[in-house]
């Protein structure tokens, strides 16, 4: 049942226009991050990929950053929560799809623009508490390294 509606949500989000009512869209993502669909694994399985699309697509086309961002905080935050379960291949799933993309960004902006410090801040605190430093398979080290290198640490 949460499937199927999860699966609705997904093909209705899909449907509306793209570059048309961008705001109500993550918006409505948001709703769903915070709805008991998204605890459930295999609804976040169906959920995730198409919210990390409609985020890279926005990032890429600088809109909506504001809202991007906290939509984006918004996955990481219920992610982290420990009713959530097994969750390392989602937000490995988030690494693989939107790092390069948020590190783009968070350059082109630099570093005095206020949202270029929302974007690693929102990653590596998410990252750090879910994985311990050092591990060798650790991507709060990749983004970090990442980040370090880029020299917003």
């Amino acid at each position: 049942m949460f499937l199927l509606v999860s699966n609705l949500l997904k093909d209705f989000i899909l449907s509306l226009p793209p570059d048309r009512l961008e705001k109500q869209k993550l918006q409505s993502l948001t709703a769903m991050v915070n709805s008991q669909i998204f605890h459930r694994p295999e609804c976040r399985d169906a959920l995730l990929p198409m919210m990390i699309e409609e985020l890279k697509m926005l990032i890429l086309n600088w809109s909506e950053e504001e809202t991007c961002i906290d939509l984006l905080s918004n996955i990481l935050e219920v992610l982290h929560r420990p009713d959530m379960g097994e969750v390392r291949g989602h937000i490995q799933l988030i690494l693989k799809k939107l790092l390069q993309t948020v590190n783009q960004r968070v350059m082109i902006l630099g570093q005095e623009h206020e949202l270029s410090v929302s974007h690693p801040g929102v990653l590596s605190l998410s990252l750090s508490l879910r994985w311990e430093p050092g591990s060798q398979s650790s991507p709060c080290c990749l983004y970090s390294s990442a980040a370090v290198s880029a020299g917003f640490f």
